[in-house]
């Protein structure tokens, strides 16, 4: 691979996991010039999955969740934290701060992830939180001290999450959610009634076709009402009801929006040497022809080794990912992995009668195209790997059967 010459300046906005990786493979691909990271946090790049499960359980400080375990020194960066970016001018790739400070980049990556949405029409009183910083789950953590009863409206990942955390912390807890079972967008009809049971059994009072109507309190949350007419004393209520692009900043930059930084399929916007990685970038995806935006963890990892060669070496190569998520409920590990909802054939295969644990294998038109596992870890890693090899439906199948009778064989 050939550097690109004459790049003398990379500036990263966002010290998010797509951001600091960026940097990391930048230096490793050989660019020794000036590298900018700018964060709108004080804290160094950490890990936000971490914040719904072990920094709400105790179980990490937030130094254990650092992004690097690495000094930063080898990176010899020019970090900018607690200084938040307020516009960015497109035509001289320049970005503002807050402080009123102008930084100039040869090329620019926009790794400002998302921002969580707040319920509308509930005024922003003390003690109802959404969870996307470090000091969310530290003040939500806190507040778990002095509450006996939880509110926790959306029934999505976080909010599942979130539910079985206080649940295991021996709260009560009502999660309310507006449709008619939980995690319907992530996993489907059956397998979100599946996880409505599974909360369910767990002692979660889950209300769904349900909505919070108001909150009752001046400054400090006291009550919240829900719109069966059931009031709910409680001081903490936490809101996970989907998350939008962080973007605002950008307005009247020249960069394209829509729905996100809209790229093409090497991570380019359509400012020459603009970039974006992450939650807040809408790609180009080359395999069904149309731009998306995926707002999971792996997706930035992988996003930002791409979009980095790209940017800084001679020769391009298209970004392809076969998106994964994850997530941790009581004793059960969920992961998912390519696309889950357009779809024309399914398979439950290494199903555990005993305890539940199974595989869901989704296909389209005789190829697979998505995977569901219940504690079902290393053939989903498989599972990942076969969707982007482009395997038949039958094929992947066969595969899990395989593979689940090797795993009994073993005693596993």
């Amino acid at each position: 691979m050939t550097l690109i010459p004459d790049i003398q300046h990379i500036v990263i906005i966002g010290a998010s996991l797509g951001g600091i990786r960026v940097a990391e493979h930048v230096r490793r691909m050989g660019y020794e010039g000036k590298i900018t990271l700018i964060g709108d946090e004080v804290h160094l790049p950490y890990d936000r999955p971490s914040l719904s499960k072990k920094i709400l359980l105790g179980e990490a400080t937030s130094e254990e969740i650092g992004l690097r375990r690495q000094p930063y020194e080898e990176l010899n960066l020019e970090l900018k934290l607690g200084q938040r970016a307020v516009a960015f001018d497109g035509k001289t790739r320049t970005v503002e701060l807050a402080n009123g400070e102008k930084i100039q980049g040869d090329r620019v990556f926009i790794c400002t992830g998302s921002c969580p949405r707040a319920l509308p029409g509930i005024p922003p009183l003390k003690g109802i939180h959404t969870l996307r910083y470090l000091e969310d789950a530290e003040a939500i953590r806190s507040l778990f001290e002095e509450n006996h009863h939880i509110v926790v409206a959306g029934g999505g990942f976080i909010g599942a999450e979130v539910s079985a955390v206080a649940k295991q912390l021996g709260k009560q807890v009502t999660l309310v959610e507006p449709a008619h079972t939980l995690m319907l967008r992530g996993l489907g009809e059956e397998w979100g009634q599946f996880m409505e049971r599974y909360h369910r059994e767990h002692g979660v009072d889950v209300r769904t076709n349900t909505t919070i109507k108001s909150v009752r309190g001046k400054t400090t949350l006291e009550a919240v009402e829900l719109s069966d007419g059931e009031v709910i004393e409680t001081s903490l209520m936490v809101v996970g009801v989907g998350a939008d692009p962080n973007t605002g900043w950008l307005k009247d930059s020249g960069v394209e929006i829509d729905n996100g930084v809209v790229t093409d399929s090497y991570g380019e916007t359509n400012v020459p040497g603009v970039y974006a990685i992450g939650d807040v970038a809408r790609f180009k995806d080359e395999s069904i022809e149309a731009h998306v935006r995926v707002e999971h963890w792996t997706n930035a990892e992988e996003m930002a080794r791409a979009v980095a060669r790209n940017a800084i070496h001679e020769g391009r190569e298209v970004y392809k990912t076969v998106p994964m998520v994850w997530s941790d409920q009581f004793d059960l590990k969920i992961q998912t992995a390519g696309h889950l909802d357009d779809f024309d054939q399914e398979a439950v295969t290494m199903h555990d009668v005993k305890t539940g644990d199974c595989l869901v294998i989704r296909g389209k038109e005789g190829k697979l195209c998505g995977a569901i596992g219940f504690n079902r870890a290393s053939v989903l890693v498989r599972m990942k790997k076969l969707i982007a090899k482009d395997t038949s439906f039958e094929q992947a199948v066969e595969f899990a059967e395989s593979m689940y009778e090797r795993m009994q064989a073993r005693g596993a």
